[in-house]
């Protein structure tokens, strides 16, 4: 078995430990084209698609606010590894009732093999 899944892994169980310490974290990910339905006979708009992340939020420490890419209440969240799913910024995160806009989603990867997500979301 090779480093990076091993981290993989380890990064897997230390996150669901850590799971839902400040709220269940949910991605949403917006409704796509609407779909033809044969029995109704017309287009039908798909309803957003809701995927429970396994993780942890972690606020921003202040030195690492900047005001441009980090801002003032910016919040980190850092997830399992979920595949085959691609987070993007039109997609929201949902963290206790709240809804997050995400800014930035870098994946934390080992030569290819992604360990775990970071993503950055702003209110």
């Amino acid at each position: 078995m090779s480093f990076a899944k091993r981290m993989q892994g380890v990064a897997s169980k230390l996150l669901d430990k850590f799971d839902e310490s400040e709220g269940r974290i949910v991605l949403i990910k917006p409704a796509g084209e609407p779909v033809w339905d044969n029995d109704l006979g017309e287009f039908v708009p798909q309803l957003p698609q809701e995927i429970v992340l396994v993780g942890v939020t972690v606020p921003y420490s202040q030195s690492m606010v900047n005001g441009t890419t980090i801002q003032s209440g910016d919040v980190q969240v850092i997830a399992k590894f979920v595949n085959p799913i691609e987070i993007s910024l039109q997609d929201k995160v949902r963290i206790g009732g709240v809804q997050w806009s995400i800014v930035s989603t870098p994946l934390v990867d080992y030569t290819g093999v992604v360990i775990c997500y970071k993503i950055q979301c702003r209110k």
